[in-house]
């Protein structure tokens, strides 16, 4: 964790990682929550016209100018997308050619991308 400068909302392992700042909010509290009780949520910030569940903070990217932002492009609801994270980069002052970003669906897949990240 030495070089990792943040984490999303969701991010809770391993534990040393806790105390790094949030680079994402979600907008969707899930703590204790069915999963249809998530989708009347999803759902209802949808009819407001809201798309972007997971805001990237971008006064916390330049700040922080990291060289590298993990991303994935699996799922819009789950964390922060790959679209949403090029626009925060972009309004940061940043490079999108900051942005890994994966697309995992297997766990075949998300451990290559692990290995992907790391080179």
């Amino acid at each position: 964790s030495r070089r990792l400068l943040g984490i999303s909302a969701h991010c809770d392992y391993p534990a040393c990682i806790q105390g790094l700042p949030r680079a994402t909010n979600s907008l969707i509290s899930t703590d204790g929550c069915t999963s249809e009780e998530v989708e009347a949520r999803v759902q209802k910030l949808l009819s407001q016209g809201v798309t972007d569940f997971h805001p990237v903070d971008v006064t916390w990217l330049q700040s922080a100018t990291p060289g590298i932002i993990l991303t994935q492009d699996t799922c819009q609801t789950c964390d922060a997308g790959a679209s949403a994270v090029g626009r925060a980069l972009q309004a940061a002052g940043l490079g999108v050619d900051r942005a890994l970003t994966t697309n995992p669906c297997t766990v075949e897949e998300i451990l290559n991308s692990i290995e992907r990240s790391e080179e």
